[in-house]
């Protein structure tokens, strides 16, 4: 229960790495997953569509 509160109230704790701007981090991250869309790999890749889906959902939940 704690740790749902936890990422409720800061969702870029679980999913970027620690950042003093943990919103520039997503969106660098989203925009090196988003550079392998569309390729064989990321097909292949589920880990990488579930960090994407991930990072899509802290950074709505940051920007309310």
């Amino acid at each position: 229960a704690m740790a749902e509160r936890a990422r409720t109230l800061n969702p870029a704790a679980t999913v970027g790495p620690n950042s003093n701007n943990p919103m520039q981090s997503i969106n660098d991250k989203l925009a090196d997953l988003e550079g392998r869309m569309g390729t064989p790999e990321w097909y292949k890749d589920t880990a990488a569509q579930k960090e994407y889906q991930d990072l899509i959902t802290a950074k709505q939940q940051m920007t309310g």
